[in-house]
């Protein structure tokens, strides 16, 4: 069944044999006919093409380890996020920063210039939707959304712009 469904769903040829001690010839499925066939159209395959479709039980066991690896590496540098991003806040509350390495402070350096970035990026879009609004409703342009427009920015706007879900990180 389960290769019926692989050949289905995947849209690829299967077969399989299965040989029981108890039996002295092996089962073949879907027939011995179709195995044969099978068999002898992969064989004539180029060699190249045949190597890009095979998998051994040692490159299928690397590739599963690479990819947990992979993730390994992606967690431990989260984890590592996560403790300059706290050893930050403790610092905001007070906390003074003299635990710290100067690589953890070089990472937090660089950390807060790319959260920077994202609020620049992200300022840069409100103030272009607040344009665009603008321009829709027929008012002044507002140059800036702090001080004194800002007031006459949010009477402009749509509530319902504010409440607009934002990507998240």
């Amino acid at each position: 069944m389960k290769m019926y469904e692989i050949n289905k769903l995947c849209d690829v040829l299967t077969c399989a044999i299965m040989c029981s001690p108890n039996k002295s010839q092996p089962d073949a499925l879907p027939d011995h006919s179709e195995v044969r066939r099978l068999i002898e159209q992969f064989k004539n395959m180029p060699e190249e093409e045949r190597n890009k479709v095979m998998v051994n039980h040692k490159m299928f066991l690397k590739q599963m380890v690479d990819m947990e690896l992979e993730k390994v590496n992606k967690l431990e540098k989260e984890n590592r996020e996560l403790e300059i991003w706290m050893a930050m806040n403790q610092f905001i509350a007070g906390k003074p920063l003299n635990d710290l390495q100067f690589t953890d402070l070089k990472e937090m350096r660089r950390m807060i210039k790319e959260k920077l970035k994202e609020f620049e990026a992200k300022i840069k879009s409100w103030k272009e939707e607040l344009a665009k609004m603008n321009q829709l409703l027929g008012a002044q342009p507002v140059t800036t959304v702090a001080g004194e427009n800002i007031q006459n920015a949010m009477q402009m706007v749509p509530w319902s712009m504010w409440d607009a879900p934002t990507k998240s990180s």
